[in-house]
């Protein structure tokens, strides 16, 4: 897996690494405000789909399709923990430092 899907994927296998983590979450916050807004989360979302996917082998479609909601409302759910519209790095980093199991199936 190649671009910042597998470089999401590297990070979630390997989260000790602050540098590398920051530097992922830079590559998804295109305007530079530090957050991830919709449009940038969307980006964000896709690639965590095909990585969740790749790491415990279950279908993108399956993954889109189970509980409430779309892959990517379901995660914007989990990873806006404070519900402010906006993902912080903070709130990005503690997804990918524990997104040892898949979420939501």
């Amino acid at each position: 897996m190649g671009g910042t899907a597998g470089k999401l994927q590297d990070v979630m296998k390997d989260s000790n690494n602050e540098k590398q983590i920051k530097a992922l979450f830079r590559t998804y916050d295109k305007d530079e405000d530090g957050y991830l807004a919709e449009p940038e989360f969307k980006t964000f979302a896709n690639d965590a789909m095909k990585v969740v996917s790749n790491m415990y082998n279950v279908s993108e479609r399956k993954l889109d399709n189970c509980g409430g909601g779309s892959w990517e409302e379901r995660l914007w759910k989990i990873v806006d923990s404070d519900d402010d519209g906006r993902v912080t790095y903070d709130e990005f980093r503690a997804y990918v430092v524990n997104a040892k199991q898949p979420p939501m199936y």
